[in-house]
């Protein structure tokens, strides 16, 4: 894992935490590293919108606000829309292979008996909702990757312990859509998917704020 990764990793993780000063001091015994990769990564990481910088007042962990996770999420569902359009118009069987295969492992996660970690599931939650969008433009797929980096902290704040399986029977129906090309109702699910998720994951982001 790079300087750079490892400081993301632990923004996400909210080792450092949101609006919090950066410590260049305490980074570099931190990390064990010099003053100028430190500064190197910082630099990049502020790219992310993870990281904020000011001329001659350093840097500081980009604050959480409810405004931001909304904003988030109503772009997100935008860019989800226009991505899934493009995957259904350009996936092949290969694409399709890869929704059904990821489909199975969440809903395993989703309906087992024991409870999974929550890292397992995010992965599993992640994974599917990539091979939805798996055929789409490498630029749709960017625009996705850099919004989804600064939605992925608010995910991890607000549920660190929480699996949710209340959404499984909506992943079957994006996978149905998508499976079938049906492009028009695939647009529509993966946006009311959105917006069911925002206001869960609002007001969990309120409980754990306040």
């Amino acid at each position: 894992m790079s300087l750079e990764q490892q400081i993301q990793e632990d923004i996400l993780e909210g080792k450092l935490q949101p609006g919090a000063k950066v410590n260049i001091s305490l980074l570099k015994k931190e990390y064990d590293v010099g003053l100028a990769p430190l500064r190197e990564a910082l630099s990049r990481l502020t790219r992310t919108g993870l990281l904020l910088s000011e001329q001659n007042k350093g840097y500081t962990v980009a604050p959480v606000s409810l405004s931001e996770l909304t904003d988030i999420y109503e772009i997100s569902a935008h860019i989800e829309a226009l991505a899934i359009s493009q995957a259904i118009d350009r996936g092949g069987s290969e694409w399709e292979e890869e929704i059904i295969a990821s489909l199975y492992q969440l809903q395993k996660l989703e309906k087992a008996k024991v409870k999974p970690k929550f890292d397992a599931w995010m992965a599993a939650n992640s994974r599917f909702h990539a091979a939805l969008v798996g055929s789409a433009s490498q630029l749709a797929l960017d625009l996705r990757a850099q919004v989804g980096l600064r939605a992925e902290r608010y995910v991890r704040l607000a549920y660190s312990d929480v699996v949710l399986n209340e959404f499984s029977d909506e992943h079957q129906r994006l996978a149905d859509a998508c499976l079938a090309r049906d492009k028009k109702k695939a647009v529509l699910l993966v946006k009311e998917h959105s917006l069911s998720g925002r206001e869960v994951h609002l007001k969990r982001f309120m409980d754990v704020t306040t």
